[in-house]
Formats: C-alpha cells, sequence, structure tokens
C-alpha cells in the first residue's frame, strides 16, 4: 500500500552481488516501524531450510514467510495479514551484516517467500525531510535436504 517511489529495484537483492541492494524508504511519522516485505517468487513450489540475509542496516527486525498461490491462482496474496502466509522463521533482530535464518518448516514446499520488515533502526529513521533507508543486499534461499 506504499508508493513505489518508497523502494528500489527488488532484483538487486537477488543478483549474487553484494555491492548493490533493493531500498526501502523509511517513513519518519511510522518508524520505527516499517510493515514491507521483499517478496521472491520462486515460480514452483519449493522446500526452503534456510536463508542468509545480507544487509547494510544492521538491527532490521524481520521475519521470512511462504505461501502458495489459491487454486486458479498465480499471484501471491496481497497483505501480510491473509492466512495464506505462514510463518517460516522466527522473528529475527538481524544484529550484523549477515544473519544466516532457520526456516520452522523446512518440509513444506512454497511458492512465494517473503522477507518482512517490521522493524528499523533507529539509525535508519531519518526525518520528514530527509527519510532514511534499509538495504537488503542479497537475500540467499537455501533448499532443504530431506
Amino acid at each position: 500500500g506504499f508508493p513505489a517511489s518508497e523502494f528500489g529495484d527488488p532484483t538487486l537483492a537477488i543478483d549474487g552481488d553484494t555491492s548493490t541492494g533493493w531500498s526501502a524508504e523509511v517513513n519518519a511519522a511510522r518508524a520505527p516501524k516499517l510493515e514491507a516485505g521483499l517478496l521472491i517468487d520462486l515460480k514452483t513450489p519449493q522446500k526452503i531450510s534456510s536463508a542468509e540475509l545480507i544487509s547494510a542496516t544492521p538491527g532490521l527486525t524481520v521475519q521470512l514467510y511462504g505461501a502458495n498461490p489459491a487454486a486458479g491462482e498465480s499471484t501471491a496474496p496481497a497483505t501480510i495479514g491473509d492466512p495464506a502466509w505462514v510463518k517460516l522463521s522466527k522473528t529475527v533482530v538481524a544484529k550484523s551484516r549477515h544473519q544466516h535464518i532457520k526456516f520452522l518448516r523446512p518440509l513444506k514446499a512454497y511458492r512465494f517467500i517473503i522477507l518482512w520488515i517490521r522493524d528499523v533502526p533507529a539509525s535508519a529513521v531519518g526525518t520528514a525531510e530527509a527519510p532514511g533507508h534499509v538495504f537488503v543486499n542479497e537475500l540467499e534461499l537455501f533448499p532443504s535436504t530431506e
């Protein structure tokens, strides 16, 4: 529900280059809440066991969710409040540039994965005149071996 102008190119978070990244503007009036996510469409349901988050914004509070399209559909659920989204990880505060996140349900396959950013650190807030930004340099997903 936020303007697209508040976000960078999401493909930069999965391009294999840690010097690039997806960005999201932090609205000072809503901070420290961000309540925005980076959606990945795996094209087919896949079993994922963990993720590696590389971020130039340590202190992000994140959680990973998974979903499959409804019967006859090909799109992800429209809001994170949709019951089709399933929590795949615990809520994690990414304290360093590299954060490994284990999945709670590595044996279930999902087509859509979303990195949901709930809160941002104070250092990323900015002001109304000069909003802050958060960065996800890479989000790497690891398949389940079971």
